[in-house]
C-alpha cells in the first residue's frame, strides 16, 4: 500500500484512542514489514468497534499475507483479515465494501471469482442495497 492511504487511513481513525505518535509508529513498522505490531496497535480500536480501525486491522493482515519481505510470517489467513473487512463494511465502510466487490470480481484473497457476489457488492456500493444483503464471505476449512 501506498503512503498516501496510509496516512489517509490514519487520519480516518477519529475518536479511535491512537494517539498521532502511534500513527507515525504503525507508519515506520509498516515500512519494515513488521505487521504483528501494526496490528497490536490497531487492534485495540478494532475490537472498541471502531469502523477504520477495522478496515485498516483487516487490509493491513490482507498486506501482511502478501508482503514477501514482512519481518514476520503472517499467523492469520486471509478469512482472518476478510472477517474484519467484512465487519467494516457492515458498519459503513465505503473502502471494506469496495474491497469485497474487488475481490469478488477477481477473485483475491482466496475468494472465488462470483459475478453474484460481485454485483451485491457493487449495489451496496451505489446504496441499493445494505452490506448486510451480501452474503458473509464463506472459507471451506482445509
Amino acid at each position: 500500500m501506498n503512503a498516501a492511504l496510509h496516512v489517509i487511513l490514519m487520519g480516518m481513525m477519529g475518536g479511535c484512542p491512537i494517539s498521532e505518535a502511534d500513527s507515525f509508529k504503525i507508519s515506520q513498522l509498516r515500512e519494515v514489514g513488521d505487521y504483528n505490531q501494526v496490528v497490536k496497535l490497531l487492534e485495540p480500536c478494532a475490537q472498541l468497534g471502531n469502523v477504520k480501525a477495522e478496515f485498516s486491522i483487516g487490509y493491513y493482515m490482507l498486506e501482511w499475507l502478501e508482503d514477501p519481505s514482512a519481518k514476520s510470517k503472517a499467523r492469520h489467513q486471509y478469512a482472518d483479515a476478510i472477517e474484519w473487512v467484512y465487519k467494516a463494511a457492515l458498519s459503513g465502510s465505503d473502502q471494506a465494501v469496495g474491497l469485497l466487490h474487488k475481490a469478488y470480481r477477481f477473485g483475491m484473497f482466496d475468494l472465488p471469482r462470483d459475478q453474484d457476489k460481485m454485483q451485491c457488492w457493487a449495489d451496496v456500493q451505489s446504496r441499493r442495497l445494505r452490506a448486510e444483503s451480501c452474503e458473509k464471505p464463506f472459507y471451506k476449512k482445509p
